[in-house]
């Protein structure tokens, strides 16, 4: 059951309208494999504050996106996300495989088209982390010796 429902999300997400601002890496991500859940997070604006404060140094060389002078608190929670999922990344064998990607699922303005501008920080964030897995080869059956 909740393989299936992981899989409709990820379709809804890959669907061409819907990955104009998806959070998947990119639109053919984990094509050739299948996703399976690796964890589920709830991210507490003081989590999501730590994740994303933790890339600025103090002289300043990082770079600008990352430090919150642009930075929305859409884009600071994705990238919180993100940074939480990878630590659940196997080694990269081939394309996507061993890669993470969060599927958020709340709340709802943060899922909204007009997240940028309604999501808060303080609202935090909930889903679960996806890792891209090579499809298992049908297992091979010996022929019978009647």
């Amino acid at each position: 059951m909740l393989t299936r429902l992981i899989r409709l999300l990820c379709a809804c997400l890959l669907s061409t309208t819907a990955y104009a601002h998806s959070e998947l890496p990119s639109a053919e991500w984990c094509a050739q494999g299948r996703p399976i859940e690796v964890a589920s997070f709830r991210l507490e604006e003081a989590a999501i504050r730590s994740q994303t404060d933790a890339v600025c140094d103090s002289e300043g060389k990082a770079a600008a996106k990352t430090c919150g002078q642009f930075d929305d608190d859409y884009s600071r929670t994705m990238s919180a996300a993100r940074r939480f999922c990878g630590q659940f990344a196997a080694a990269r064998l081939d394309g996507d495989f061993g890669s993470t990607s969060p599927l958020i699922s709340g709340p709802r303005s943060f899922l909204s088209d007009t997240h940028h501008q309604r999501f808060r920080l303080r609202m935090g964030v909930e889903g679960i982390c996806l890792r891209c897995e090579a499809l298992a080869a049908p297992p091979v059956m010996a022929p019978r010796g009647d």
